[in-house]
């Protein structure tokens, strides 16, 4: 059984596509708001607060007004393409592994 939810799903594949925003930065994200789409939700000031750039945020905002999940996840399904997440009972033991040792939390993709 997967510990997180289709629509919380989303939100992991979200922050796995954007390029400034690796799995160290998402678990750090997923400790301060409990959830990606707590994390997706935060405004810029909180984001500023956890230590993120000035940089880093404006170009995370451009990022989710322009992200369209739902093409995007089309894409993917086209492609023959399955997202995983660190939190999914099929995620790959041994992957699971090498992720402990950068104390993050992500999304890996296999088709």
């Amino acid at each position: 059984m997967d510990k997180i939810t289709k629509a919380e799903r989303q939100y992991w594949i979200g922050f796995s596509v954007f390029p400034q925003i690796g799995p160290v930065r998402f678990a750090h994200l997923l400790k301060n708001f409990g959830s990606a789409k707590e994390a997706w939700g935060a405004s810029g000031r909180e984001l500023l607060k956890l230590g993120f750039s000035e940089k880093l945020v404006t170009d995370f905002e451009r990022f989710k007004k322009e992200f369209d999940y739902d093409s995007y996840l089309l894409r993917m399904e086209k492609s023959g393409i399955t997202a995983i997440t660190s939190e999914d009972s099929s995620y790959p033991e041994l992957l699971k592994k090498i992720d402990d040792l950068t104390e993050g939390s992500v999304v890996r993709f296999f088709s």
